[in-house]
């Protein structure tokens, strides 16, 4: 008697049990045609094929190959059941076929060892498989991006605090004071482990009734759309294997951002500070920063100028019981030595910061730069105005060329088919450079004025003397990155993170200023030579 197991798979909620019973239906009246026995059956419900992380699929290879299950066939619907990734395809047949065991695709029965051309089809059947699911992927994502501009719900599941109605974020009112707590606590400087406490005592849970677990309070507190900007396509694209670091994000110009196109749970103010507070966490000090309780407060934001490798600190003495030296030095000389092609070489470490943190301050409290800021803001926003005005006049050429098309087919001229795809092409770009243009637009017309009185609150906070943790605290928020070349000169970028009101909210001065929330970011690169 032959014997097989089945394999049957769904993938997505818009298929369901009654995808499998038409799979089941295929395979069972091919068994019985062919005289085989089904013993076993291994389902697979909601499951991509384009990774093998398919819990009842691993299930079945399993048993085939420690003998659990012992058959002469594996038998399946379509190709495009097994997998939709043609190496996993490729692969875990292989696997079958050691066994001795026959895979069989029963509405495309191939047989590679009995005859040679099915080799050729078989690898045509898996390449249309997986190009059918990529392609399927690209159109639907286009679908997706022009849902999302419009500021819709695009599928999967609302943040905890919002409910969907007629595809629109909307608040929710039993979720969103949990929200609100949450970057309270967090703003005080509380950890995540305290929230998670704070809330239990509350009485909040999770959207499934559980407790709050660090991880969620995290994932909460990165949630710009708890300030109402909507976003989509933010996560990174999945590996090969199928998986995802959720927490890895694409660039930019890849997602789509919109600024109040979701109701505000929270204000900006709140979320950039605690923004800030977060990554001062992260950029916390490390134990390769400290050497017996030194200090290396330009560890991180310093690079060598002749081979870009990154510089951090170093330390030696000549003699056992003798003077340790301090400094800082490229980390490709560190690891190389002798063999190392940077022509760099030490920076004491105490001359290095000091010179570095002196300019800085006198930079910082230098009485032109706020119109030398305000010169680069002006040059900024002009390259932006001509970017604006080049979006305008081809947005215009789009609409001038549709509409010369239109009259060509209300008048009969022409092929309508054609005309009507290269309408459809005109309207998409023309769409996507309106999106373009109103993600350039200028949101802040800031003056001088606006730009003395930032730096004169930063002047303010610039104490005479400094303890190193402080003067790391000022390199952390004011510097973008330090450049340190072998002939002593020192680049320093500045950054600037200026906000829409020069005296904060209700008139004070944020404690946090450099945090960038509603303004504009500006780098300024000064200097010197040690």
């Amino acid at each position: 008697m032959k014997t097989a197991v089945a394999y049957y798979r769904y993938s997505s909620e818009m298929q369901t049990e009654y995808s499998i019973e038409g799979q089941r239906e295929a395979v069972q009246k091919y068994a019985k045609q062919n005289g085989i026995t089904i013993i076993k059956e291994y389902i697979d419900r909601e499951k991509s094929g384009k990774t093998s992380h398919r819990p009842e699929f691993l299930e079945m290879i399993h048993s085939l190959k420690k003998g659990l299950v012992e058959v002469d066939y594996v038998l399946w619907h379509k190709f495009d059941r097994f997998a939709r990734n043609r190496t996993d395809a490729a692969i875990y047949r292989r696997e079958i076929r050691r066994l001795g065991i026959k895979p069989i695709a029963v509405d495309q029965p191939l047989d590679p060892e009995t005859r040679p051309e099915d080799v050729i089809m078989e690898a045509l059947m898996d390449g249309m498989a997986e190009y059918y699911s990529r392609n399927l992927a690209t159109e639907t994502m286009k679908g997706l991006k022009a849902v999302a501009r419009e500021c819709r719900f695009t599928g999967g599941w609302a943040p905890l605090g919002y409910s969907i109605e007629d595809k629109k974020y909307v608040i929710n009112d039993t979720e969103a004071p949990a929200i609100r707590m949450i970057f309270k606590l967090a703003d005080m400087g509380m950890s995540y482990r305290n929230i998670c406490d704070e809330l239990e005592k509350a009485g909040y849970k999770t959207r499934r009734g559980k407790k709050f677990v660090p991880n969620s309070i995290h994932d909460i507190l990165r949630n710009p759309k708890y300030t109402g900007v909507y976003t989509f396509n933010r996560a990174s694209q999945r590996s090969h294997d199928g998986s995802r670091n959720w927490r890895k994000q694409k660039d930019e110009e890849d997602q789509i951002i919109i600024p109040d196109g979701v109701p505000a749970i929270i204000d900006k103010d709140l979320f950039w500070r605690v923004q800030k507070m977060l990554d001062a966490r992260k950029n916390r000090i490390n134990p390769r920063q400290k050497e017996k309780g030194v200090l290396y407060n330009l560890t991180g934001k310093t690079f060598c100028g002749d081979c870009g490798s990154p510089v951090t600190g170093t330390s030696q003495y000549r003699a056992k019981g003798g003077p340790t030296y301090r400094y800082y030095m490229c980390t490709d000389k560190q690891k190389k030595c002798n063999k190392s092609k940077c022509s760099s070489k030490r920076w004491p470490k105490e001359k290095t910061e000091e010179a570095i943190l002196r300019e800085i301050r006198r930079e910082l409290t230098n009485p032109n730069l706020a119109e030398h800021l305000f010169c680069l803001y002006k040059e900024r926003n002009k390259k932006q105005n001509e970017q604006q005005d080049t979006l305008t006049k081809e947005i215009q050429s789009l609409a001038d060329r549709t509409n010369r098309l239109l009259d060509m087919v209300e008048s009969g001229i022409g092929d309508m088919t054609a005309a009507a795809e290269r309408i459809d092409q005109y309207t998409k770009r023309k769409k996507d450079l309106e999106y373009e243009l109103v993600q350039t637009a200028a949101q802040v017309e800031y003056t001088v004025e606006h730009f003395r009185g930032y730096l004169d609150h930063i002047s303010g906070n610039l104490d005479s003397k400094l303890d190193p943790y402080q003067a790391k605290k000022i390199i952390d928020t004011y510097v973008e990155k330090i450049i340190l070349y072998p002939d002593n000169r020192v680049e320093v970028i500045l950054k600037f993170n200026i906000p829409t009101d020069p005296n904060g909210s209700n008139g004070k001065k944020s404690r946090e200023y450099n945090v960038g929330a509603e303004g504009t970011s500006l780098a300024y690169t000064h200097e010197f030579t040690l």
